[in-house]
């Protein structure tokens, strides 16, 4: 199969994608675009009378192809059908209708780290099984954490740096969030009236 694939180039088209999509979610433009706007793709995909050449593809076109051969996905639906989306876990995907029964998809693992800049990212901890929400949160909170735990002077220099005054780097996106930490903690802090 790999010198099948060989010299073949990716698919410099984008409506071929497009085509898949709109043929994927034809009664959602049909309902808001009206028959006439998509007919031509719709009609044509359906009937599936598009050549599938393979002269060029692109990507998921290219997976499915490969599934095909193998014998995991039917052929009712041309390799250029399906989109990235239909071998991930989204709810849209439509590869349940044509995996054959005795394979089945792992849930995706997320293996890429979230680019976080700021105070944060000292504090940011990937974790495969968690959602970049989150640890965004977690992040924050560690941070806020850090900052009430160093002498004010030391924080107050912190928060300076995060403020990016005559720079070209904007301020910390979580900025308000440190302050109000700071002053909460500072609160915290103070003697209450009445205790020794």
């Amino acid at each position: 199969m790999k010198l099948k694939w060989k010299g073949r180039h990716y698919e410099k088209n984008p409506m071929e994608m497009v085509t898949a999509a709109v043929a994927q979610d034809s009664q959602f433009f049909d309902y808001f675009c009206g028959k006439c706007c998509c007919a031509k793709i719709t009609s044509s995909s359906n009937a599936d009378e598009q050549d599938d050449t393979l002269d060029s593809v692109f990507c998921s076109e290219l997976v499915a192809h490969c599934y095909q051969e193998c014998g995991i996905v039917d052929r009712k639906k041309k390799a250029h059908f399906f989109l990235p989306k239909d071998f991930s876990g989204d709810p849209n995907s439509i590869m349940d209708e044509h995996i054959f029964a005795e394979y089945d998809f792992m849930d995706e693992v997320r293996a890429v780290r979230k680019d976080v800049w700021g105070w944060a990212h000292k504090f940011y901890k990937f974790d495969p099984n968690s959602t970049y929400v989150k640890e965004d949160e977690d992040a924050k909170n560690a941070a806020a954490a850090a900052l009430c735990d160093m002498a004010p002077a030391e924080s107050a220099a912190a928060i300076e740096m995060m403020e990016a005054k005559d720079t070209h780097i904007p301020a910390d996106p979580n900025l308000a969030f440190y302050k109000a930490a700071l002053a909460e903690g500072a609160k915290s802090r103070q003697p209450q009236p009445g205790s020794l």
